[in-house]
């Protein structure tokens, strides 16, 4: 019998030193949207440990990122980027093994190759074109409330007819909407001044059907942009009547080529992007630019990672 009682306080006693053991274990280094691996399904693990609950398949997707993001919001002394970074790690150790938390009050830097660094004044216009669409915009919406970064969508007055449910969305979720013209067929749009006035009045019209009377855009961007010399007239022409023309400096490239690889457009938006101090950045959210939803969260963590704070145009 006092060899049971023995055994049994043996077991025991090996049972809590064992506990922390676990959190102890957590994968060092970073973790970010996208990522993928043994070391993300780790984390996965211990936060379904600590009352999350998200599938532990291994990748870094919407939910994990959702649950760093509410940690993060819970412990003020994090930063609320999303990323499972040194400070995070040691949060979900001390919450797993019971610890006081209060001796994170000094939180140290993580040390990972892609920390924000600090702003200078820069600034980064994520913008959309050919939008709303059903399959890309609520890929991109989700990502950038994730990020709680609001940009700017130049839809199309075809594309807002066909899905308003978007449309409102894209404004509920406090994004800026410019007018991108109804059809964005070139050789109508700019064959003469009526067409090309034509087209902005009835995308202002069916934006104002969908989004309510009283709402106005002056945020326009050209299909095609207005760099040439044969649109300057109707350049002028839109900004006489109050439109604020917005065009870009900075791209990903997804309109470039067809089927650009997720890689391609990361590395168009570095090319682009380098040595400016304020972007407006061309992507689009139409069909077929699925790969720009999935480039998006690099690219985000790459302006981040440059000093870049986000903004959407202004009227």
């Amino acid at each position: 019998m006092k060899k049971k009682i023995l055994s049994f306080i043996l077991l025991f006693t090996i049972l809590l030193v064992s506990l922390p053991t676990y959190a102890m274990e957590l994968p060092g280094g970073y973790l970010k949207y996208g990522s993928r691996g043994s070391r993300v399904e780790e984390v996965q693990r211990a936060l379904n440990k600590i009352g999350y609950q998200i599938h532990e398949d291994g990748i870094y997707g919407k939910r994990t990122r959702a649950s760093i993001l509410d940690l993060q919001r819970k412990y003020n002394r994090l930063s609320m980027d999303g990323i499972y970074g040194s400070n995070t790690r040691r949060v979900i150790e001390k919450i797993m093994t019971g610890q006081d938390l209060s001796s994170l009050d000094k939180v140290e830097e993580d040390k990972t190759s892609e920390k924000i660094k600090p702003t200078s004044g820069k600034i980064a216009y994520l913008t959309f074109d050919d939008g709303p669409s059903t399959t890309v915009t609520p890929e991109i919406l989700d990502i950038l409330n994730e990020y709680d970064i609001r940009a700017t969508f130049f839809v199309l007055g075809t594309m807002a007819k066909e899905n308003p449910d978007i449309l409102k969305r894209i404004q509920e979720e406090g994004h800026s909407i410019g007018n991108h013209t109804y059809s964005h067929k070139y050789d109508y749009l700019y064959r003469n001044m009526d067409n090309f006035l034509g087209e902005l009045n009835k995308t202002d019209n069916i934006l104002r059907s969908i989004l309510g009377e009283n709402f106005k855009t002056s945020l326009l961007r050209f299909p095609g942009g207005s760099f040439e010399n044969y649109k300057q007239k109707y350049k002028d022409r839109a900004e006489g009547l109050g439109y604020r023309v917005y065009d870009w400096n900075a791209l990903n490239g997804d309109s470039e080529s067809s089927g650009a690889s997720v890689e391609s457009l990361i590395a168009r938006l570095k090319e682009t992007s380098r040595g400016q101090k304020d972007l407006v950045v061309l992507m689009h959210d139409t069909y077929g630019k699925e790969n720009t939803a999935k480039a998006l969260p690099s690219i985000i963590d790459y302006l981040k990672a440059e000093g870049y704070s986000f903004g959407k145009l202004e009227e």
